[in-house]
């Protein structure tokens, strides 16, 4: 039986020129002993307006459950279900329309295993083409079966509709185990198996050309905990999966072309960690590999290469190694002080031969955060973070592309609370960013370049009165992007640009689930570029200036029954570096109410 949720909602939203409406409803009830039913409907649409065209995309989803209490505790199930899609985005014509209906029962059998077989049909509409056929699945549910000190547990699904050129089927089958091998060492092992076909036409339906999807995926998962007293602790979990995915293009039930490819995947992770009473640690290991090999049947080969290739990649093999380490002291309830570092790996293999792309990839992570509360008033805090990426191509004609990239990050923070009512955050940032190639070249603005950044934020909160609250926000950015000389350390600006976001709210709460907030925000970006004049002098010049100002309103509403209003509207007028000012409009309205 399908979940329920009895409420209605109703967003919607404009953000410039796309308008967005949704409407959903839940609903269930009991009319008669033994009988219930739930239904949902969810209608979705967008529109976009320009050059005064309007285009759309409409969306419908429902479906009726019902659900009869048999004898014996078996259940009769009728399910009715229904799709639609209207698209005028796409170039392609996706428009359809899909109904169904299924009969099933659930019986009970020993053990509280269930089986649910079901029997139904379906029916696509399209423009060019209606069909209607069977639809067959079958259920079974096995729960926790305590079988030589293990639970066992086993679910398998199957369904499958079949139309007169086309067939979609999917399988699923997941079997574990699991069971404490000594107090405090869980264990569990899963098998999972999958299989999924999907017949799509290509392009009209009336040609009778169908691709056809076959992809199956076996895997095993193991989870394996271990508790290292009352403050440490282990765990790994394994994942191995191999899938084969084919893809046949038909006609009139003639193969005419076939490729797929063969997927490997292997992942580990293992985990540990440890506590003290003033301090924290975890250490996490992951190392894995996933591969793609592609085939193509000897039927393709009569075939033109762009006709047999379309859509094959080369094969790909990739190999991933990562370390992290997580510490966090303590010293006492005003200061602390946490420590983070990462390494990992990454081995990318393509055998592509004209232009493999063949890579390999390091990088270092770093960073400590203090916290000291200086008083009861006033909390001081910083970050210290650096960051380090090598990028190596294997291939001689790109490894003129290689380089490092070093980033480093300093971020204080000081927090003031003057009152339970009255609270200051000022935090300031600088970062800079150097990207310098393997090889030296002559163009170094374009191998070698630097990013340098500043930014500072000023947030205050405020009462007014018991009701009223003033909210300002103010940050300040400034950002350069250079030529860079990794030699010298010397650096030759390009261009540059200041950004500057403010706000003020003031919150009125009428009780304590209604509030409406109006307020202003405030944008501006400016620009300048960088020039050698006649005489080899830098010079600064300004490139334009953007500014958006307008005002903003929010109010929220939550009703004792649960039911919640929201609306946000946002109105301004923005100030573009070349041409004529305009408007941007943004609004948000969304009704939610219990039936």
């Amino acid at each position: 039986m399908s979940s329920i949720h009895p409420t209605r909602s109703a967003p919607f939203a404009q953000n410039l020129n796309i308008y967005d409406w949704r409407y959903r409803i839940g609903y269930g009830a009991s009319p008669w002993n033994q009988l219930d039913f739930v239904t949902h409907y969810d209608y979705a649409s967008t529109m976009q307006y320009s050059r005064g065209e309007q285009l759309w995309k409409d969306q419908q989803s429902a479906d009726l459950i019902i659900r009869k209490r048999a004898l014996q505790n078996r259940t009769l199930l009728t399910r009715f279900d229904f799709n639609s899609l209207k698209d005028q985005f796409s170039s392609f014509n996706y428009d359809r329309i899909q109904a169904g209906m299924t009969l099933a029962g659930r019986f009970p059998l020993k053990n509280a295993i269930t089986l649910q077989p079901e029997l139904g049909f379906r029916i696509e509409n399209r423009k060019e083409l209606s069909e209607s056929g069977p639809y067959f699945a079958v259920n079974l549910l096995v729960p926790d079966q305590n079988i030589f000190d293990a639970t066992h547990k086993l679910d398998a699904w199957s369904e499958s509709s079949k139309f007169k050129n086309r067939q979609n089927s999917q399988v699923r089958l997941n079997y574990g185990v699991f069971g404490e091998i000594t107090p405090g060492t869980k264990d569990s092992l899963n098998f999972y198996y999958d299989f999924l076909r999907r017949d799509n036409f290509l392009g009209n339906p009336l040609n009778q050309m169908v691709e056809s999807l076959n992809k199956k995926r076996f895997g095993v998962n193991n989870h394996l905990t271990y508790d290292i007293g009352e403050n440490g602790g282990f765990r790994m979990i394994t994942d191995v999966s191999i899938a084969g995915v084919d893809i046949a293009h038909n006609r009139i039930a003639q193969q005419i072309s076939s490729r797929g490819h063969d997927d490997f995947s292997f992942n580990n992770n293992i985990f540990m960690y440890w506590q003290g009473e003033k301090h924290r640690h975890q250490l996490a290991v992951d190392f894995g590999e996933e591969s793609t090999e592609h085939h193509i049947s000897d039927s393709s080969t009569t075939l033109t290469l762009s006709q047999r290739f379309t859509g094959v990649g080369y094969d790909v093999i990739e190999k991933y190694t990562r370390i992290s380490q997580k510490s966090h002291y303590k010293f006492s309830d005003r200061d602390s002080i946490r420590f983070y570092f990462g390494l990992s790996k990454l081995e990318h293999d393509n055998t592509d031969q004209a232009r493999s792309d063949t890579h390999d990839e390091q990088r270092w992570t770093a960073a400590i955060f203090h916290s000291r509360k200086l008083n009861e008033f006033i909390t001081v805090q910083w970050e210290l973070s650096t960051y380090l990426r090598h990028f190596v191509y294997l291939n001689s004609q790109l490894s003129g592309q290689n380089n490092w990239t070093r980033i480093l990050k300093l971020q204080p923070e000081c927090i003031i609370r003057f009152s339970p009512k009255a609270e200051l955050r000022q935090r300031a940032g600088i970062r800079t960013n150097y990207v310098v190639s393997d090889y030296a070249s002559d163009n170094s603005s374009v191998n070698n370049y630097v990013i340098r950044d500043f930014f500072i934020t000023d947030s205050l909160a405020f009462s007014l009165s018991e009701k009223v609250g003033c909210f300002v926000h103010y940050r300040y950015e400034t950002e350069e992007l250079g030529s860079l000389n990794w030699e010298k350390f010397s650096s030759r600006p390009r261009t540059s640009w200041r950004n500057q976001w403010g706000s003020i709210k003031f919150r009125q709460r009428f009780t304590a689930h209604a509030t409406l907030s109006v307020g202003v925000d405030f944008y501006e970006q400016k620009r300048w570029k960088y020039e050698l004049d006649t005489d080899k002098n830098l010079r600064k010049e300004h490139v334009g200036t953007h500014t958006n100002l307008g005002p903003v309103v929010e109010f929220f509403l939550l009703t004792h029954s649960g039911s919640v209003l929201l609306f946000s509207g946002k109105r301004q007028k923005a100030f573009p570096f070349i041409g004529k000012a305009y408007y941007i409009n943004n609004l948000e309205l969304r009704i939610q109410w219990k039936l």
